[in-house]
This record gives C-alpha cells, sequence and structure tokens, in this order.
C-alpha cells in the first residue's frame, strides 16, 4: 500500500513561476512559487490575497479617447490624481472629482479664453472658444461656452502627445517636461485655482560658444522689448513648428575699462560699469569721509560697498571685488563724498575690463530670417557691433526641448535630452529652480551642463534622484554627481553602471533602488547602491516570471508602498501586474490581474465549455448557454449569450492617503474609460463592509429592496453583496437592482474571478523525485486569514465550494474566519498533485498555506 505523505506549501512569495520553471524543483523558489494567481497578490510574509476592488469615481472626459493618470502629492492629508487626456486635465482628491460650483459673472465686452469658468444665473459654464463676449445667449449658440462644473485646465497636449509627457513635482508645482512642447508648470494656487504656465527659464542654457568668424550676430539696442537682432553668415529659423522664436541668445562684447574721477568737499560721481573688480584711488590732504557704492538696477537704487575716513593723515590706493555669482552683472559703481571738514578729496575710481554677456529672447523671426525680434532678458554690452563670440540657446522648436526632468538630490531641477542634445542634461542653480546662470570664475552654485561622453548617441530617457543621480539612457545606465559631496561645475562626474538600457518610463524608487523598464519594454530591473561592493548594481526582477511580459511591453507603473509594497505595471495588452517588492527579505512575487466580468479569458478553439463558462471575443464578453466543444466562434454563436464588453487597465497612479497608499487606475470598458480608485483592504473585518468587484457603487441607506445605482453599471451582470450576504448576480436594468428583501447596506459592481494554482507537488520520499509521477490528493487543509467563502478542486474544471465552519446564526452575514479548513478534494491520481482555488463570491480570501495529503501512484503514461 503507498504510503500517506503529508505536505506543505508554505508561502506564496516568489509569485507566479514562468513556465520554464516548472521543472526546477533543484532551487529553493520553487517550494514558495505557484503556477497560477490571477487576481490575487502575495505578502511580504508570504500569504496570498484576492485583490480588492475598485470603487467607481468618474467617467473620463472623452469616449474613444486615452489618459492617462498623474500623481500630485500636495501634502500629507491633501493629494490629488490628474486626468490628463486630449488637451485637458482633470483633478480627483478625497474620493471625488473636483467641481467648480461657484464662478465669477459672466461679464460682457470681456475677452475670454479657453479654460475661463463664469456663472450666468445658476449655471456655470465652461469657456470653449476665446472671444470677446457680446450676448451671452449668442455666445452660447455659437459654441463659445457649455454648460459644466467639472474643474479641467486646458493644455497643449493631445491624447497621442501624453504618453510622452515627464513629470516631476516640489512643492505645489508640477514641472512638465514634453520633447515637442516648451516646458511647462501646473500650480496649484486654490482648491479649484490650476494654472499651466510655460516654464520660465533664465540665463539658459545655452549650446558651445560660436567659433566660426564668418558668422557673427549683432542687437541694435542694449535693452528693452522688441529690439532687432541681426545674423551674418547664418539666419534664424521661421518655419512653423521649427522656429527660433522662443529661444535665447548670449552676446559677449569686451568691455574696456572705465573710470571716473572728482575733486571736491562735497558731491557724487556718475556711475561706471563694473563687471567684478573697482579700484579706488585718493589724493590731497583732507578730513573726511567717502564710500563706493553699487547698483545693480541702472542706477535707481545704492548700497555701500566700502566706507573709507581719514583726517590729514592718509590716501587710500586699494580695490574691491564683487561677487561674480550676481546674476544682475555687470552692475555700476560710483563715488560719494560723505563729509568733507577740511581740505579738498581727489577721488579716481576705475573697473577692470570684463566681458559682458547679454540675453535676449526672440519673440518673432523676419521673413528669410536675416534679423529677428528679440526683448532684452539681460543688458547687452554694445549697440550696434557684431561679435563672434554668442551662444544660441539649447531649448527651442528649431533644436528641440527637454523630453525628461527631475530634481537632482543637492536642491537643484534637472532637465535632459532634447533633439539636438540628447545625451545633455543641465541643472539649475542650487536653490533657483529657473536659472541656469553661470559665473566667471565658476562657483559651487552655478548652473551646470552634463554631456554623457557615450559612443553611442542615446538620449537620456530617464533620471532617477539618489545618492546620486541615475541617468538612464536606451543603452545604458549612468551615474551623475559626486557621492558624499557638494555638486558643483568643478566637481560634477559622471560613472557608467551597466549596459542593460531603458524603456523611457518613468521609473520608480523604492528605498534606495531605483525600479525601472528595460529598454524593449519587456523586462524590469532594480539598480542601486551596494555597499559590499561600494558601486551602483542591479538585475533582472522579472526573470521568474519573465511569461508575464514575453510579446508585451509596460505602458505605466506606479508604487503603492502601504501597506504591501506593490509595484503595479499596466501592460500592453491591459492586463495588470503586481509585484511584491522586499529586497531586504528576498521577496519578489509576481502576480496579474484582469477586470473582464467574472474573469473572461480570450475564447480558444478546441476547449471544452461548461453552462456558465465566460469568455471575451473580439472585445464582448460571452456566457455560456449550452455546453461544447469549441469549433468556430460563428458557428457556436447560438451557445454564448452577450453579457458585457471586455476590460483593459490603461494607466495607474498612487497617492498617499492617511493610513495607506491608494491605487487609481483607468480601466477601459468598450470605448468608455472609468477613473476607479481601489477599496483600502480590510480596512474593517465585518461583512458588510468587503467589497471586492470593480466599477463598485455603495448603497447605504435606510432598509430597500430596490436598489438605484450609476449609469455605468447599466446593462451590465453585477455581483452584489448585501448586508454582507452574497447576492445572485443580475442584470442591471433601468439603472436598477431588485433584491428579494430589503437591505440597508448593498455594494453592486463587476464581478471577477481570483484565480490561485499551486506547482507540481516535490517533496523528499527516499524514492527520487515525484515530478513524472501520478499522486492522489485526497485531502487539503488550507490556512486562511481574514477569509470567506472559495472553491477548490483538482483542476478548474472539477471544483467545489469550500464549506462554512463559522455560521452562528442563519439569517445574520457568516464572519470572516481565520483558521484551518479541511476539505477533500475528490481528485483521482493525476500528474503532480496541484491544487486549484476561486474566489467566485465578492468576498476577501486570504491563503497563508496549503496542506495536502497525498499518494503516490505510478508514472505518467507515454
Amino acid at each position: 500500500m503507498a504510503p500517506i505523505i503529508h505536505s506543505i506549501k508554505p508561502s506564496f512569495a516568489g509569485g507566479e513561476a514562468s513556465p520554464s520553471l516548472y521543472s526546477r524543483v533543484d532551487i529553493a523558489r520553487y517550494s514558495i512559487m505557484a503556477k497560477r494567481l490571477r487576481n490575487f497578490f502575495c505578502h511580504a510574509s508570504g500569504g496570498a490575497s484576492n485583490r480588492p476592488g475598485f470603487y467607481y469615481t468618474a467617467t473620463a472626459k472623452y469616449d474613444g479617447k486615452e489618459c492617462t493618470l498623474f500623481p500630485f502629492e500636495y501634502s500629507s492629508l491633501q493629494n490629488y490624481i490628474l486626468e490628463a487626456g486630449d488637451y485637458y486635465v482633470r483633478f480627483y482628491t478625497n474620493d471625488a472629482q473636483l467641481a467648480k460650483t461657484t464662478a465669477d459673472a459672466w461679464v460682457t465686452a470681456t475677452d475670454y479664453v479657453l479654460g475661463d469658468f463664469v456663472q450666468v444665473g445658476a449655471t456655470v459654464y465652461y469657456c470653449l472658444l476665446p472671444h470677446t463676449s457680446g450676448v451671452f445667449a449668442a455666445d452660447l449658440a455659437a459654441g463659445d461656452w457649455v454648460a459644466q462644473t467639472i474643474y479641467e485646465v486646458p493644455t497643449p497636449y493631445s491624447e497621442i502627445e501624453i504618453a510622452y509627457i515627464n513629470y516631476t513635482q516640489s512643492a505645489d508645482v508640477l514641472y512638465f517636461a514634453h520633447p515637442r512642447f516648451a516646458p511647462r508648470t501646473l500650480s496649484r494656487y486654490g482648491a479649484t485655482d490650476w494654472r499651466l504656465e510655460l516654464y520660465d527659464f533664465q540665463d539658459g542654457p545655452f549650446m558651445l560658444q560660436n567659433t566660426d568668424t564668418g558668422k557673427t550676430l549683432s542687437a541694435n539696442a542694449v535693452s528693452g522689448v522688441g529690439i532687432i537682432l541681426t545674423a551674418v553668415g547664418f539666419t534664424f529659423q521661421e518655419a512653423a513648428g521649427a522656429s527660433h522664436v522662443g529661444s535665447l541668445w548670449q552676446l559677449m562684447h569686451n568691455i574696456e575699462g572705465q573710470s571716473v574721477s572728482i575733486y571736491h568737499d562735497h558731491g557724487t560721481s556718475a556711475g561706471i560699469k563694473c563687471g567684478g573688480t573697482w579700484r579706488i584711488i585718493s589724493h590731497g590732504t583732507w578730513t573726511g569721509s567717502f564710500v563706493v557704492e553699487k547698483s545693480t538696477d541702472g542706477g535707481a537704487t545704492w548700497t555701500n560697498l566700502r566706507t573709507f575716513t581719514g583726517a590729514s593723515d592718509i590716501n587710500f590706493n586699494t580695490y574691491g571685488t564683487e561677487d561674480m555669482s550676481d546674476d544682475a552683472l555687470p552692475f555700476l559703481v560710483r563715488i560719494r563724498i560723505v563729509s568733507c571738514t577740511a581740505g579738498t578729496m581727489g577721488l579716481d575710481l576705475t573697473t577692470d575690463a570684463f566681458v559682458q554677456k547679454g540675453i535676449a529672447k526672440i519673440t518673432a523671426v523676419a521673413a528669410g530670417g536675416a534679423t529677428a525680434t528679440a526683448d532684452v532678458k539681460r543688458e547687452i554690452g554694445i549697440a550696434g557691433t557684431a561679435t563672434i563670440d554668442w551662444s544660441e540657446g539649447s531649448w527651442s522648436d528649431y533644436r528641440g526641448w527637454p523630453s525628461t526632468v527631475e530634481f537632482h538630490p543637492q536642491d537643484r531641477l534637472m532637465w535632459a535630452n532634447t533633439m539636438t542634445e540628447p545625451q545633455t542634461s543641465w541643472m539649475t542653480k542650487t536653490g533657483n529652480y529657473v536659472s541656469f546662470a553661470r559665473s566667471e570664475p565658476l562657483v559651487d552654485s552655478d548652473g551646470i551642463t552634463v554631456n554623457l561622453p557615450s559612443r553611442r548617441v542615446n538620449g537620456i530617457n530617464g533620471l532617477v534622484p539618489l545618492t546620486k543621480l541615475l541617468a538612464l539612457t536606451s543603452s545604458n545606465e549612468w551615474g551623475i554627481g559626486v557621492a558624499d559631496d557638494i555638486l558643483s561645475p568643478n566637481t560634477i562626474r559622471q560613472e557608467i553602471y551597466g549596459y542593460n538600457g531603458s524603456h523611457g518610463l518613468r521609473p520608480v524608487v523604492i528605498g534606495n533602488r531605483a525600479i525601472y523598464v528595460q529598454a524593449m519594454g519587456q523586462v524590469i530591473r532594480d539598480l542601486g547602491y551596494e555597499d559590499a561592493s561600494m558601486s551602483y548594481t542591479g538585475g533582472e526582477l522579472s526573470v521568474m516570471s519573465d511569461h508575464l511580459f514575453r510579446g508585451y511591453t509596460i505602458k505605466d507603473m506606479t508604487y503603492q508602498q502601504n501597506p504591501d509594497r506593490l509595484v503595479w505595471c499596466v501592460r500592453s495588452d491591459g492586463k495588470l501586474l503586481s509585484m511584491t517588492y522586499m529586497r531586504e527579505q528576498e521577496v519578489l512575487a509576481w502576480t496579474w490581474h484582469d477586470a473582464n466580468q467574472s474573469g473572461a479569458l480570450e475564447w480558444a478553439t478546441a476547449t471544452s465549455y461548461a453552462v456558465g463558462n465566460w469568455v471575451t471575443h473580439s472585445g464582448i464578453i460571452y456566457k455560456c448557454n449550452t455546453a461544447h466543444t469549441s469549433g468556430n466562434f460563428t458557428d457556436d454563436i447560438l451557445k454564448w449569450t452577450v453579457t458585457d464588453i471586455a476590460a483593459q487597465f490603461e494607466s495607474c497612479a498612487s497617492i498617499p492617503r492617511v493610513t495607506y497608499d491608494q491605487l487609481w487606475v483607468v480601466i477601459k470598458r468598450g470605448t468608455a474609460r472609468y477613473i476607479e480608485r481601489q477599496v483600502p483592504r480590510l480596512e474593517s473585518t465585518e461583512p458588510e463592509d468587503q467589497i471586492y468587484m470593480d466599477s463598485a457603487y455603495t448603497y447605504d441607506g435606510a432598509a430597500a429592496s430596490v436598489i438605484t445605482v450609476p449609469s455605468h453599471l447599466n446593462t451590465r451582470t453585477v455581483a452584489i453583496l448585501a448586508d454582507g450576504n452574497v447576492m445572485p448576480q443580475q442584470m442591471v436594468t433601468g439603472n436598477q437592482i431588485t433584491l428579494t428583501a430589503e437591505y440597508s447596506k448593498v455594494h453592486v459592481g463587476i464581478p471577477y474571478l481570483p484565480e490561485l494554482e499551486t506547482l507540481n507537488i516535490e517533496e523528499s520520499t527516499g524514492t527520487g523525485t515525484l515530478q513524472g509521477r501520478k499522486l492522489k490528493v485526497s485531502q487539503v487543509t488550507l490556512r486562511v486569514l481574514n477569509s470567506r467563502g472559495g472553491w477548490i478542486g483538482p483542476d478548474f474544471t472539477n471544483m467545489h465550494e469550500i464549506k462554512d465552519t463559522n455560521r452562528t446564526l442563519y439569517g445574520v452575514a457568516v464572519e470572516l474566519m481565520s483558521a484551518d479548513i479541511k476539505e477533500n478534494l475528490g481528485a483521482g491520481y493525476t500528474d503532480g498533485g496541484r491544487i486549484c482555488l476561486q474566489q467566485r463570491d465578492p468576498l476577501p480570501i486570504t491563503v497563508l498555506a496549503i496542506m495536502p495529503v497525498f499518494t503516490v501512484g505510478g508514472t505518467t503514461a507515454i
């Protein structure tokens, strides 16, 4: 008689195993992996739980157009999710969409622009077209306004261009980078006062200085707006979409030393230009005092640089050098006699020669491109004098705009990768997020430009702020900065860390490590500093579950730290992947999730279908009404009933709440996109508080048997949990469901199917491996935590419901239980002795361990 063997599956902390690992019983990880983990996620402690559902929050603005989600963390108590779509951004906070319920009254003869809100009577309107108001009824009929209380801000980004937005945040400002658009800031001025504005970059950045003596640049004035720049040997670009309008130009002129003298017992000299160093000489015999003063605003105001005092006993011959990092250089200096009680002062003030760097911003380019109109941003040295010493700004429609942005750990804003300079990054001055000014000589706080010295020209597509700032390109990974030292233009250093490359998706940071998508979009990696090797190292995180990535790409990613340390990834086919990541405990577990009604999978030919099975075909969900083996779907169509439309995840983002991080997603059903937020799992253990359904709605009020639900659920087959009791699924008709009794707390939503399947059993029996042998699992003990319900079997076709052992009173909802549940599996001898679990009800289940009791039969027949 075959011996009875007791085994245990103690953990699922390895996640879902790739098929290539099904025979790797020689590795320790085999014992903590599963064959299938669908709509389950793994805890760092080892258990596996079905994912909680998603509450419906709003429908995205447009049917048939994609949108994406951005997090905005304003404070520890107030955070936002941004819905960015086709030329708009909408806002969510405190589980609701922002609305503008009041606005300024509409006024005639007023210039209104896209995005303005006005109120006429009790109705709030949103401006669709710029116009000067006349008669409101006429303007409304002309399509200038639409009645709308949903708060939104217009943007220049179309549906296609949203995918290329890169962003970072500081306090209440979000910085946007996009390769086709000038950088912008989205700032929060109030709850319903958000403004998208052009990023006001100053003092650069600039490309390398011109060295061609045949190319000169001149300005017809040293200050003011509307001045004329004249190019010789080259032309300004005027082509629409690729012009020099908006670009900065730096003109350098050599300014000779200047001097001024006074011989008086009182008075003030004229101001002279100074580029840093001034010199003062006094003559004669006198008693009194004088000062050298400085002005940085053209002589409007003056400050004291140094005071000189004498009593018929001294003269001065000295100098001073002012801080060259002052963005207002050059400045003016002058002499002012404070008092002279005896004699006459002879005072000579001189300044050293210097190079004046003027900056102008082009506002228009003349036909042919020989001249351009510009506004002076920093005074130009000499009017009308051409110079070969000029530099073109690095950013413009012609040169391209930075496509990546991030904050450096040492308080600099860093931009990178334009069309012309893809491997270049630019850092602002320390603590000044708009200025790229550089001094002569350089000082530590100056702006910094870094070019990666790679032999292959691959643009920087990711920046990660760690101890050093990591720069990711499509072919390699770099570190920029100096560890444990002040970052400055004189200490900047680049180091190569690897040659894996990045796909360009915005990385997430977990502790001191970056998680990013490798080039080609099918591999997830990490990178961080290792004390043992004293270098930045990392590895592939998806290798043990690579079947979840092969043939797909990752299109969005976010990190939900609390409570379960989950990285969420949206796959190109609309599946949602989760990775439990706790490196210090060697926990790495991938699982996958879908949002199809009752877990419908893609229809397949030559497959046995039973009554009640669900499939998707051409974006539609069907339920089987006649058992059959599939042949051609068109021929089998009468054996199926249309129930819903297939669902896809399209975007994800996470924001902190008070006690947990909240995951938000965009779910596409048909052409509509729903903005949904994940329900906190087991925030309460009361049966009536469990929500394990998507697009969910909760009725919480007086007891009723007819429940009205939101229109997004109309005509859909829904799961129902009424006062903690599972109700039969039904189709919503006329926005209502009808129950057999009255209930006061009812959750309604689209059901999904969590499934768990173990790998083949492997135990040391003294007779060799169990692989390839027939096993009969007679009994299974499930160790569960805060769970209720579930189905179990040797495969997903032959299953039975797990018995309730916790009912105390009929008519009262069964409580969640934490216990060991013994179930007879009812299986004969099968290959591998696998155990399958499903949770068909909208209730929680957490499996801590599976303990099968089995006997070993012969080998698998050939």
